[in-house]
């Protein structure tokens, strides 16, 4: 087995644990009525993800380099930053203020603008408010899913 579909199998293999847990959460959680819309979506995302797998696992996916050692540890300071905020601080100050800070540090981290352009900053702080726009609409208006809510909204 290669390079590539060993890391391809391990990342099949976590992606499938996130999605049998979010899928345990969505229909154990309560109120049922609640929680609809969010085990529809982990139903999909498990077919999704145990299809993934058996692409892995048989060979037909058709992957490209693996990732070295300095990719992955540019990829840490983003992961550090979702996991912070949307999966810890969203209880306290609500999904919509947290959605804004993770879009703005991630979009702060991975932009290679230079950081004194204030331009980037003010491209940044506008995408950022406009996607937790959309994410107010798509979540509250649209498909009225309950979100967390916090100090803030």
């Amino acid at each position: 087995m290669t390079n590539y579909r060993i890391q391809h199998l391990i990342a099949a293999l976590v992606v499938i644990l996130v999605c049998g847990y979010i899928t345990w959460i969505c229909f154990t959680a309560e109120p049922k009525g609640a929680y609809i819309f969010p085990r529809l979506i982990s139903v999909v995302l498990s077919v999704f993800a145990i299809w993934n797998l058996v692409r892995a696992v048989a060979g037909w996916a058709k992957v490209g380099e693996t990732l070295g050692g300095q990719e992955t540890l540019n990829l840490i300071p983003g992961l550090v930053v979702s996991l912070i905020v949307m999966f810890f601080a969203a209880t306290y100050l609500g999904f919509y203020t947290c959605a804004f800070i993770t879009i703005f540090a991630l979009s702060s981290i991975y932009d290679p603008a230079d950081i004194s352009n204030l331009g980037a900053w003010a491209r940044r702080l506008v995408v950022s408010i406009a996607s937790v726009v959309v994410l107010y609409v798509l979540f509250s208006l649209v498909l009225q899913v309950q979100t967390p809510t916090g100090i803030l909204i």
